[in-house]
């Protein structure tokens, strides 16, 4: 067997310049085939921008409207500046109360703290011992209300006793399974 014949190497890899279809004939059914694909028709078009003419695939016009020759004609034209001023993102348009998904009182665990440190930032010293160590925000009331004044800066050791003189009130406001995870 001649070396130009065979396809791939003892690997599997294809082998470059190996001449497989030299001297083979197609069909006249696949040369027919091949020269359609070649010549897709084409359906001529005028540009609603600047009254070009150009040339669309069929195909092309199947999937959507074909009315500029170019993608600048179309940034020019009224229709794209129209898109962009509505839909365009406008800073603070979906701010908290705002977003569509706004939870309000009933926000969970998580989500509360999180709102806090944003509005509050994150806490530099412990309220209680002035300790400067994994300071957490602590809830005064035990009612976890989006109220800022209701939020305390605690360490760790500070956080956890304060907790314990009001017994189960984060059983009662995020429920049993809750308090069980995080204790």
């Amino acid at each position: 067997m001649k070396q130009s014949l065979i396809l791939r190497d003892n690997r599997g890899k294809f082998i470059k310049g190996s001449a497989y279809w030299l001297g083979k004939k197609r069909s006249e059914e696949t040369i027919r085939k091949v020269s359609l694909a070649k010549t897709k028709p084409k359906i001529e078009r005028v540009c609603i921008a600047c009254n070009k003419t150009f040339y669309v695939l069929s195909s092309v016009l199947k999937v959507r409207s074909s009315n500029f020759c170019s993608g600048e004609c179309y940034r020019n034209s009224k229709s794209f500046k129209h898109r962009q001023e509505k839909y365009q993102f406008k800073k603070g348009q979906y701010a908290n109360e705002k977003h569509p998904e706004w939870k309000g009182e009933n926000v969970g665990y998580s989500g509360l703290h999180y709102w806090v440190k944003r509005y509050k930032g994150k806490p530099q010293k412990c309220e209680h011992c002035g300790s400067t160590k994994k300071i957490q925000w602590a809830n005064q009331s035990g009612e976890y209300k989006r109220k800022l004044e209701d939020w305390i800066a605690l360490c760790v050791p500070c956080h956890r006793l304060y907790d314990q003189q009001v017994p189960g009130r984060i059983k009662e406001r995020f429920g049993e399974n809750f308090a069980v995870r995080y204790a």
